[in-house]
């Protein structure tokens, strides 16, 4: 092979079959180097830059493979790792480019298909998701993966009736039947069908105890019909057999605030920290009560800087120490923290109402009239 080159250095396929005898002796330079030469001397060679590419994956050296297989000239299966490629560098515009193009030359690809539905539903383009995934159905109908996401592109469309009927769909044997369920009780919460939704999370538990967080949908449907005490005493049990679970433990203290025991709601937040002492919701949820009460600022305080620690640059945790200084009286940092919450979570109606409240304490009634003004605003657009 090496005679044929060197009569004619030009000799396209002599190097790309070189350079496969090179990879098999592992002398990769020299086989990087042949293929770099016919790719180059061709760019229309794609298993030559196929061939290139995959050294430089094998490498993990994405970058050199991207622009190995960005220099090919023609459709190819190639173009699918090139896509893949991407996706791992977060570039999804590139990819779904790609993607569309290697659909053109390879239209039976499921799998090609499937990737640029869920590029699709990455990038919030729903109308385009939906479409995919409808037409990858006509043809796999029984793709649980494909229902699953089509069912939650539609759900983000707000064809909540639509979702609905596919999430029902998913077998109870799939991998996703559990996240299934779940998006269902969700979307039966949404239509405000709470009875529908006791009886379904009442089935879930019969059919799997051991899952958590078929309790905790249960318990959210009492929650739902604002029957809190209920909802309480049905996570009271779930305890028992969940006695480490943070997460029912802190929708039973939430609860306990809900119906104004606060004395409870603290207590049942304080067992959590041996368990996880780094739940910033945990020390948040504390402090803020504590400052609503009017009651231990100090360790309020104290409470919800830990929080902030954890988690900077979170804007109810920031609004949670603007209240806390507030009740301290020290208004001009709580002043200070309470505009770094609204730039935080613009969106928040209880951040600019204590906004309100500081600079009515001020005296500086025109602004406290202003932000009091933007949180009704805020209120009743969530409604």
């Amino acid at each position: 092979m090496s005679g044929v080159i060197t009569q004619n250095p030009e000799n396209i396929m002599a190097l790309f079959y070189r350079a496969r005898m090179y990879i098999e002796q592992e002398n990769i330079e020299l086989a990087k180097a042949d293929l770099d030469k016919a790719l180059t001397l061709k760019p229309g060679f794609v298993e030559a830059g196929t061939a290139l590419g995959l050294i430089y994956e094998k490498m993990n050296n994405t970058e050199e493979a991207i622009k190995v297989y960005s220099r090919i000239q023609g459709a190819g299966p190639y173009k699918k790792r090139l896509a893949q490629l991407y996706l791992q560098n977060g570039q999804g515009e590139k990819a779904l480019q790609e993607l569309l193009e290697y659909e053109k030359v390879e239209p039976d690809d499921y799998t090609a298909r499937v990737k640029i539905g869920l590029i699709y539903f990455e990038q919030k383009d729903l109308a385009n998701a939906i479409k995919v995934f409808e037409k990858v159905l006509k043809e796999e109908p029984t793709a649980d993966n494909v229902r699953f996401y089509y069912a939650w592109a539609l759900e983000e469309a707000k064809k909540l009736g639509e979702a609905l009927k596919e999430f029902k769909k998913v077998k109870n044997d799939s991998n996703l039947y559990k996240e299934a369920s779940l998006h269902i009780g969700f979307i039966l919460k949404e239509q405000k069908k709470f009875d529908e939704g006791l009886k379904f999370s009442k089935n879930l538990i019969a059919q799997d105890p051991k899952s958590e967080e078929y309790y905790d949908l249960h318990a959210s449907f009492f929650e739902g019909k604002k029957q809190y005490v209920k909802a309480i005493d049905f996570l009271k049990e779930a305890l028992v057999q969940f006695p480490q679970s943070e997460k029912l433990r802190y929708f039973k203290g939430v609860l306990h605030e809900k119906v104004g025991e606060n004395d409870l709601a603290i207590s049942t937040m304080r067992e959590i920290l041996p368990l996880n002492p780094k739940n910033y919701h945990v020390l948040n949820f504390i402090g803020y009560l504590y400052a609503e009460m009017g009651q231990n600022l100090g360790e309020a305080e104290e409470l919800v800087r830990k929080a902030m620690a954890l988690k900077p640059n979170d804007g109810f945790i920031e609004d949670s120490l603007g209240w806390v200084l507030f009740k301290q009286g020290k208004l001009k940092e709580s002043q200070e923290a309470l505009e770094r919450a609204a730039a935080l979570q613009p969106e928040e109606a209880i951040i600019f109402e204590h906004m309100g409240d500081v600079y009515e304490k001020m005296k500086e009634y025109p602004k406290a009239r202003e932000f009091y003004k933007r949180a009704v605003i805020l209120a009743t657009k969530k409604r």
